[in-house]
Order: C-alpha cells, then sequence, then structure tokens
C-alpha cells in the first residue's frame, strides 16, 4: 500500500507558525505549501489591521496555491491566532478550496488565547473535523520538537486508521 500524501499549509507573521510548521513538515515527510498574500502587517497598525481583518471576517486576497489539495490524503493547516480568530490569510485558504479538502489536522499558534475558538472556526471553514490538533501558545514554543513530533504520530495513526477500514 502506497504511503498517504500530506499537504502542510500554513500562513505565519511573526515566525513561529512558521517554525512549528518546519517542525511538523520535518516530521509528516509533507509537502508545503505557504500562504502568501502580499500584505505588510508589521507594526502596531499592520498588527491592529491583521486584526481587525480576522475578527470581522473581512475577505483578503492570497496568492495561487502550489500544490492542490485535492491530491492529498490529508492536508495539514496551520494558523496563528489573532484576536481569538483564524487569521485571514488561513481563512482565505480554506474557503478556496474547501470543496476539494479531504482529511485535515490544524495546529495554531498563540501568544495567550483562543485555542478553543479557533479550533471550531477551522473546523467550519474546513467543513470537517481535523483528525489531529496541535495548539502551541508562547510558553509551549520551547517544546516544539516535542510537540511536532507527537502530533505527526498522531496523524499517522489517524491515517493508519482510516487505510484500514
Amino acid at each position: 500500500m502506497a504511503e498517504p500524501k500530506v499537504l502542510l499549509v500554513y500562513y505565519s507573521l511573526s515566525g513561529n507558525t512558521r517554525r512549528l510548521a518546519r517542525e511538523i513538515e520535518t516530521a509528516t515527510q509533507s509537502d508545503v505549501d505557504e500562504i502568501v498574500d502580499g500584505r505588510k502587517r508589521t507594526g502596531r497598525i499592520g498588527g491592529f489591521i491583521a486584526g481587525l481583518e480576522a475578527w470581522s471576517g473581512w475577505p483578503v486576497a492570497i496568492h495561487d496555491s502550489r500544490f492542490d489539495p485535492g491530491a492529498y490524503d490529508l492536508v495539514v493547516v496551520g494558523t496563528p491566532i489573532w484576536k481569538s480568530c483564524v487569521s485571514s490569510p488561513v481563512r482565505a485558504y480554506l474557503k478556496r478550496h474547501r470543496g476539494h479538502l479531504p482529511e485535515v489536522a490544524f495546529f495554531m499558534t498563540t501568544g495567550h488565547t483562543g485555542i478553543e475558538q479557533v479550533t471550531s472556526q477551522l473546523e467550519k471553514l474546513a467543513g470537517r473535523a481535523p483528525r489531529a490538533v496541535l495548539a502551541l501558545r508562547e510558553v509551549d514554543l520551547v517544546d516544539m520538537h516535542a510537540r511536532a513530533q507527537a502530533f505527526a504520530a498522531e496523524i499517522r495513526r489517524a491515517l493508519a486508521t482510516r487505510s484500514a477500514a
């Protein structure tokens, strides 16, 4: 039986979600598609606008995806949490690909709060329940490698269960 194909898709502003994505990529041997939107979100004004976009649900334009998520067995979606919401670029990606997503797993990074709300938002946007979820607060980033390994093992178990059914 062929090895399941995994696509890792993420957006990162500060770099924390990108660092976690790289750990997950190594642990899952997945293809990677970083979501790019071309907006400047640095500084106070950029941060304020990013939070407002996420909180209000404002649409944002993102660049075309490098990979077709429908060609994979599982898509791992990563987002920073902004104002207890999914980042606007990840929301745009999920809205664009909603009808073509296979199984999904989610990971997120946050300064403090919003994990439960964002997990629910991601599930609604993807149109399906996740096979695995990883959420890291800033204080958890020191355990990033071990947490990514455990998350990858959870993904492998979910895919093995799916293949055995």
